[in-house]
């Protein structure tokens, strides 16, 4: 595993007020050990796209601001011809199996997959059969991948 990609439900959980994050996202991210953690442009798109989209502009503002403050300091792994290949792959697979996923999911997954690495996310359902190693930073039990 050559680190851990956030899903967008994480990253949105960090940009949330300090009282109102989820206690057990602030343990995982105070405990993480040396994987690196990295975003992603699908995330980018969907911070972008919910920040440019608010009604209060002030709000719309801070959302873009936390995102260049996180982009600033994490890497930004590319939907790149192989996270497109093992996105299509992971999204077809889906689909035949009768339980189809959103193409920002996908490739999100497809990301992942191409650089080797681990996924944080809430929502682990909608990335199985993916092979992915799953991370919930959300569930105290889905956590640590080490402990499966």
């Amino acid at each position: 595993m050559n680190g851990i990609v956030l899903d967008t439900n994480v990253v949105s959980e960090l940009f949330r007020p300090d009282h109102l994050r989820h206690p057990f996202v602030i343990e995982w991210f105070a405990n993480l050990s040396d994987a690196p953690i990295v975003l992603n442009r699908i995330t980018e798109a969907e911070i972008r796209t919910g920040a440019h989209g608010h009604r209060d502009n002030k709000q719309s503002i801070l959302l873009i601001d936390y995102w260049n403050t996180l982009a600033e300091r994490l890497p930004i792994y590319e939907f790149d011809a192989l996270a497109c290949l093992k996105a299509s792959l992971f999204r077809g697979s889906r689909k035949l199996s009768g339980r189809p996923v959103s193409f920002a999911d996908a490739a999100i997954a497809g990301i992942a997959l191409a650089n080797d690495c681990a996924l944080a996310t809430r929502n682990t359902k909608d990335f199985e059969g993916s092979n992915l190693i799953l991370i919930n930073p959300f569930d105290p039990i889905q956590r640590d991948p080490a402990k499966e």
